[in-house]
């Protein structure tokens, strides 16, 4: 009898367990009237994924069931935006907390004087308020601690701004670390904080390990929550939250949180998420950063009956007088969203999609409407009137000089006169170059070129008068190039160089060499040396002996009798490890051996993920001692992992190779 007992209630115990895995039949959705402040916010902080790294919208990936049944219940955006697309994990942390995309908290920095934030935060904001705010970090054993973890993930460890509270006390919000940056293990669903920001370890957060392994995770702590008495009593909401890549996954969980996808653009922010637990725990809205500008995302998922889209949108000018045919100029200026794009629509005529209007033919006085449309939010919208004056059939445009010669970058005064019209106001445009009540600037230009100049009437803009300029190009100076531009000689050898003149038809070039001879053809004769010597060789111009071109020279001593110039090639280090998008640098030596002296040149293989390699200096000279060359390699945001660089070293027949090992880390 005491076996079927026991049989009877390990199956209960199993039963409950694998219920605990699923998420409540109705989680998000209900109809009920959602409060209008929640006691807890909870978020639950991911790693490094795009929508489509998750199976698509919606958490699509068959290894994701249980993210995929809360994004159904729930409500989630197809577009949202991290607080600095181009930056890793610490800057977008540091923008949840505080919407600031901080300059001195960027590419993954660990908590020192130089990598921190003095900004307001809403860890301070809920303290102030009286409320407990903790950033929560599962591996973590001890408080004001990243052990077991990565600080890059814990934004409360960086915070050290001061500020003064209601009493006039100052404090320093990194005396609070200990408190509450805690060990999850100590997270309590049915004694949960104001504020809760979860850190998984680096394996349950999907930077480290799959999908697979998140939604496990996943289903066992976010359902704990949901199944809370906080939670059914519904003032409490939970968030998914990934830190990058766009457009990053996220699920906004609440009992009264719309069903599905979020289709407008420009509104899912990390900054907006932040604004809208500010307005859900009823704290001040911190007026800093993303924060001014983004949206409020309580009516449009459901998580409160008011506030919403903070998109306006104003139109200018409100109102214009435009004659038959004529144009005018347009502008919307949409605030609340990042998404400032608008729809332009009029009653009559037409209007481009930059807002340019462009008035319909009329023979009386006619009034239109011009609308521009938010595609942020459609149900916001700004419109002008427009008064359009029939043409005037006696108005006549004249303008003076007709025609003008001017100098590449000259400038021309034309005047017009306007007859028949009380309205003698003329609209300016140019072909080429500017012009401004009538005073036309040329263009700078290299060869002879024709522009108009037109005096277009406001009364009527379908008479108007023009001018041609002619505008001359100024003469083009002599230039000489030599080549080769420098060249290494033997002790009394010689060089070929070549003198090319444009702009001019006398090609004669005087030649010259500060040592050794030149002949009147360019065939330079090095002198006898005994030791490494530079020279110059020049070639001036006949036809303008202000312009020159010299190459330099490098000549060399013979190698002492009965030996084999040669040279020794080496690296250091021989390893080194970086962050990715960090530069490498290596010193490159090379030594003369048995009086090897010339020019020898560089090169790497075994880059790989968009790395680039460049050698300071490409090439260096030997004489008689020692010389080096420092490569950099640039990562880029390319792999990670370890790679065999082979550096050669060339010069002539003489190629001499040694390898060095990178590693690139995330």
């Amino acid at each position: 009898m005491s076996k079927i007992i026991f049989r009877v209630a390990l199956l209960y115990i199993l039963v409950a367990a694998s219920q605990a895995q699923l998420p409540p039949t109705q989680t998000c959705a209900s109809t009920a009237t959602p409060p209008s402040r929640y006691q807890h916010i909870v978020i639950f902080a991911f790693e490094n994924r795009t929508w489509s790294n998750v199976g698509g919208v919606g958490f699509g990936d068959p290894a994701m069931p249980y993210l995929h049944s809360i994004a159904g219940s729930c409500s989630y955006f197809s577009d949202w935006t991290e607080t600095n697309t181009s930056q890793n994990s610490l800057t977008q942390y540091i923008g949840e907390t505080s919407g600031v995309n901080n300059p001195n908290t960027v590419n993954d920095c660990s908590p020192s004087t130089t990598c921190r934030s003095t900004d307001n935060n809403i860890f301070r904001q809920v303290r102030l308020a009286g409320g407990t705010p903790r950033n929560y970090v599962e591996g973590a054993t001890s408080g004001c601690s990243a052990s077991g973890n990565a600080a890059k993930h814990i934004p409360d460890l960086y915070y050290y701004g001061t500020y003064t509270d209601s009493s006039g006390v100052t404090h320093n919000d990194h005396d609070y670390c200990l408190t509450e940056v805690r060990p999850y293990s100590e997270f309590d669903v049915n004694n949960m904080p104001t504020y809760a920001f979860i850190t998984p370890s680096l394996c349950n957060d999907g930077h480290d390990c799959g999908n697979s392994t998140v939604d496990g995770w996943a289903s066992t702590n976010i359902q704990k929550v949901l199944n809370s008495a906080d939670y059914l009593a519904g003032n409490t909401a939970v968030f998914v939250w990934y830190d990058e890549d766009h457009p990053t996954p996220n699920i906004q969980i609440a009992p009264t949180a719309h069903a599905g996808d979020i289709t407008q653009t420009g509104i899912g922010t990390h900054a907006a998420l932040l604004k809208t637990i500010e307005l859900m725990l009823g704290l001040p809205i911190m007026q800093q950063g993303q924060l001014t500008t983004a949206a409020d995302l309580r009516a449009i998922t459901g998580l409160a009956s008011t506030g919403g889209s903070t998109v306006s949108i104003s139109i200018s000018p409100t109102s214009a007088t435009v004659a038959s045919g004529g144009t005018q100029q347009f502008k919307a200026t949409v605030t609340g969203s990042t998404n400032t794009a608008v729809t332009w629509s009029t009653s009559a005529g037409t209007i481009s999609s930059t807002g340019l209007f462009t008035a319909p033919t009329a023979t009386t006085t006619t009034t239109v409407t011009v609308k521009a449309t938010s595609q942020a939010d459609t149900t916001k919208s700004a419109s002008a009137t427009v008064t359009i004056t029939p043409p005037s059939t006696s108005v006549a445009v004249t303008i003076s000089p007709t025609s003008a010669t001017v100098a590449s970058g000259g400038t021309q005064q034309f005047t017009v006169t306007v007859t028949g019209t009380t309205t003698t106001a003329v609209t300016w445009s140019a072909s080429f170059g500017t012009v401004s009540s009538g005073l036309y600037t040329a263009p700078t230009v290299s060869v002879n070129t024709t522009a108009t100049v037109k005096a277009t009437s406001a009364a009527d803009p379908t008479k108007s008068a023009r001018a041609t300029v002619s505008i001359t190009a100024p003469p083009t100076p002599v230039a000489i190039s030599i080549s080769p531009t420098s060249a290494t000689v033997a002790s009394g050898g010689t060089q070929q160089f070549t003198a090319q003149i444009t702009n001019t038809t006398n090609t004669a070039v005087t030649w010259s060499a500060s040592a050794g001879t030149v002949s009147t053809s360019g065939l330079f004769t090095a002198p006898t040396v005994s030791v490494n010597t530079t020279a110059s060789v020049k070639a001036t111009s006949v036809a303008d002996p202000t312009k020159s071109g010299t190459a330099s020279i490098t000549i060399t001593p013979p190698p002492p009798t009965g030996t084999n110039p040669n040279f020794s090639l080496s690296a250091t280090p021989p390893s080194q490890t970086v962050v990715r998008g960090s530069p490498a640098k290596y010193t490159i030596t090379i030594a003369p051996l048995s009086g090897f002296t010339g020019s020898v040149a560089f090169a790497v293989t075994g880059l790989s993920g968009g790395a680039r390699a460049s050698f300071s200096p490409a090439s260096v000279t030997v004489g008689t001692s020692s010389v080096s060359s420092t490569m950099t390699i640039d990562t880029g945001k390319g792999k990670t992992g370890t790679f065999t660089l082979t550096i050669s070293a060339s010069s002539g027949s003489i190629t001499h190779k040694t390898p060095v090992s990178l590693t690139t880390t995330r």
